[in-house]
């Protein structure tokens, strides 16, 4: 159990440090409201690739598939398509106010629980 909270406290910090320098790196292909999804995607690559190394190097972690990963793309693209929908994102936002300042965290969210749904 202790090799599986360590495996997800840090794909959690090494998708939230590497996710912004890896996105500025790239160029602007969507337009500025669109780049959600880009860190979606961005997100659900930075858990599978750590997830994967823990498993080689931890014990009692199994290695990710490949349904793992499309359960994580999943939900992260899932829950950055609810930022373009005021309707739904507001209460949310209203509920929990972290949300309101950085909406990135919920394609990070996304893409943690579909690593963890599927794994």
């Amino acid at each position: 159990m202790l090799p599986r909270i360590v495996l997800l406290i840090i794909q959690i910090a090494a998708a939230w440090t590497l996710a912004g320098p890896i996105k500025a790196a790239l160029p602007s292909l969507l337009g500025r409201q669109y780049d959600i999804f880009v860190y979606a995607l961005l997100f659900a690559v930075i858990i599978m690739v750590v997830g994967f190394a823990g498993s080689l190097v931890l014990k009692n972690v199994r290695v990710p598939s490949v349904g793992t990963f499309i359960a994580s793309l999943f939900l992260a693209v899932l829950l950055a398509a609810i930022t373009l929908i005021p309707q739904i994102q507001q209460p949310i936002e209203q509920a929990l106010p972290l949300l309101q300042s950085n909406r990135s965290l919920y394609p990070l969210i996304g893409a943690i629980v579909g690593y963890l749904l599927k794994r």
